[in-house]
């Protein structure tokens, strides 16, 4: 599967000046959710100190200000706050929270649900597993005590990564990836399924794809559904010594996947970069596909008419530049259209302190 191949960088994405940015939801067969036990319907919220809640009602009162002040394509960002953090010590993601993907909540209730990869670390116990926040504004989140989702294989919940979610014909599909792990018996990375009716109680439906080559040592993929197929897209190497490749693949059922080719990154206004982190791209009206991404925490776009060949767009604004805290990386991204603009949530990644997730607004209906 030699294809020219399409670059998704560190992966954080926003809105590309041109076109729009929608999940697109749609009738598809699929299984059917089932099995983690749980205690009830909703997850448990978790506690939070009495100075993190201020802090975060704080901020939230300011980025309410600032979106009320934007021009249309003009952004806010919380600046100085992260919106979701690590659990306290001993909590299921007390060493990390990461790969956020957050949707308009269609349970019943207002707001806003994120689904997230948690991890905790304590002498040489590793495990992850993804968890469940809850907000009415998109700013202040309510964590579930515990994760929704813990493969039942050790190795597994060591090695999860990237998560990547769809709520489609009335089920949510996630693939989540695994490092590879020779030691494990996984020489290349992988992604499994799980799927589910609520998006509390999944039921794992296993390996469902491997890495292209064992260059392919851990997949940061990105899935979207565009009413009749499923896409995957992620970046690797096909070969020592190759330019990384952003690679395609589409599925009828979210489990059998066919490659498709793709785009070198050289390809894409030479992009020179060894790792490239989560893309979030989505089909629009018209079949065209549109892409968000960041190259050296700077924004970057792309379309294709197809999903396999892709082109760099113009971007006008760059918010990951009002960040007044220093960054190495912010990566990521997932995104959600409403009437007054976009809302974009993304890892804030720093070798001085954890991983921690933030959010950015557009202002600007139909953008």
């Amino acid at each position: 599967m030699r294809a020219k191949v399409a670059a998704a960088a560190l992966g954080l994405i926003a809105l590309i000046s041109v076109g729009v940015w929608v999940r697109r939801t749609s009738q598809t067969p699929g299984s059917t959710s089932a099995s983690v036990p749980r205690d009830s319907s909703s997850p448990k919220p978790s506690a939070a100190s009495a100075s993190s809640v201020e802090a975060a009602r704080k901020a939230a009162g300011q980025f309410a200000a600032d979106r009320q002040r934007l021009g249309q394509g003009e952004w806010a960002v919380v600046r100085d706050a992260a919106i979701l953090e690590r659990g306290p010590l001993g909590a299921w993601d007390d060493y990390r929270v990461d790969s956020p993907i957050v949707m308009t909540d269609e349970s019943g209730g207002r707001g806003y649900r994120m689904w997230y990869r948690g991890c905790h670390l304590a002498m040489r116990e590793h495990s992850c597993g993804v968890g469940l926040a809850t907000s009415s504004d998109g700013v202040v989140w309510e964590k579930s005590a515990k994760p929704v989702f813990t493969p039942d294989d050790p190795p597994v919940q060591d090695g999860l990564d990237e998560i990547a979610i769809v709520r489609t014909g009335g089920r949510y599909y996630l693939w989540y990836s695994v490092v590879a792990d020779y030691f494990s018996g996984r020489p290349r990375a992988t992604v499994y399924l799980a799927a589910s009716t609520d998006g509390l109680t999944w039921r794992d439906e296993g390996r469902v794809l491997e890495g292209i080559s064992e260059q392919t040592g851990a997949i940061s993929h990105t899935v979207a559904h565009d009413g009749q197929v499923f896409h995957m897209w992620y970046v690797t190497r096909l070969s020592s010594g190759e330019s990384p490749s952003l690679l395609h693949f589409t599925s009828p059922d979210g489990k059998t996947w066919a490659g498709t080719g793709g785009t070198s990154l050289n390809d894409l206004n030479r992009l020179d970069v060894v790792h490239m982190d989560r893309l979030m791209a989505t089909p629009s009206t018209g079949g065209t596909f549109r892409a968000l991404f960041t190259y050296e925490n700077t924004l970057r776009a792309m379309t294709s008419p197809d999903g396999t060949t892709w082109t760099i767009e113009t971007i006008q604004t760059d918010p990951l530049k009002r960040w007044s805290m220093p960054r190495d990386a912010i990566q990521s991204l997932s995104g959600v259209v409403d009437r007054d603009g976009l809302w974009l949530w993304m890892d804030l990644r720093s070798t001085k302190d954890a991983m921690r997730i933030g959010v950015a607004f557009r202002k600007g209906s139909g953008t």
